[in-house]
């Protein structure tokens, strides 16, 4: 399932569109034992994905905003950031309108979740193993 919103904003004589993607898949969940690959199950996946674009050219791409620490931001905050996207700053309005439209999205999409399947792992019965010892003794295990 995906969910897609359009935020547009005219700033400094720019358009700036914000673009928010929401994923939500399913896929299987595999573990990696000595050299196997082992199926567990299902797993959901679910991923945000926000491109910022300037008069139609991508310009950033971020997972979602983070809001800035004062400790380390100071300087951009004194200038009006409010918080951190991809490897520029937003103001207050447009994050609040980025968190606006995230929430849409999860509205719309509701708490979807993949039932996972039970999987029963049948052990791997290796011939040559001693069913005395489980080592790989050639029944020397006997001889002590």
């Amino acid at each position: 399932m995906e969910a897609t919103r359009k935020i547009t904003n005219i700033s400094k004589g720019q358009t700036v569109e914000t673009i928010i993607t929401r994923t939500i898949e399913s896929q299987d969940k595999v573990v990696y034992a000595d050299g196997w690959n082992v199926n567990t199950g299902i797993e959901t996946i679910n991923t945000i994905k926000i491109t910022i674009k300037i008069n139609g050219k991508t310009v950033d791409h971020s997972d979602a905003p983070e809001i800035c620490n004062p400790k380390y931001y100071a300087k951009v905050i004194a200038q009006g950031a409010y918080a951190r996207l991809g490897n520029g700053y937003i103001t207050k309005e447009r994050y609040n309108q980025i968190m606006a439209a995230i929430a849409e999205i999860d509205a719309e999409l509701g708490n979807v979740k993949v039932s996972a399947e039970s999987v029963e792992i049948e052990p791997v019965i290796d011939s040559e193993i001693c069913p005395l010892c489980g080592g790989y003794c050639d029944g020397d295990c006997q001889a002590n």
